[in-house]
């Protein structure tokens, strides 16, 4: 009794798998090119000081989960 034998047509999961990349890569594009839009009226400064506090936050928090764990 064979369980896993080989596929009679030939087919492999590539063509699955390449569905899916370009699947996900047009839906990248959709959400980047509307975010594109959404942040094009916000000053490129206000951007760079919300990248600074959102880091700064985020580099906080995962010492601060780092630190407890060890302790």
């Amino acid at each position: 009794m064979k369980l896993f034998g080989k596929k009679k047509n030939g087919e492999t999961n590539e063509k699955l798998t390449d569905h899916i990349a370009r699947y996900l890569e047009k839906r990248q594009r959709r959400l980047a090119d509307w975010l594109n839009i959404k942040t094009n009226d916000v000053p490129r400064k206000s951007v760079m000081y919300g990248l600074i506090v959102f880091c700064t936050i985020a580099t906080s928090y995962l010492l601060y989960i780092m630190i407890n764990a060890f302790s």
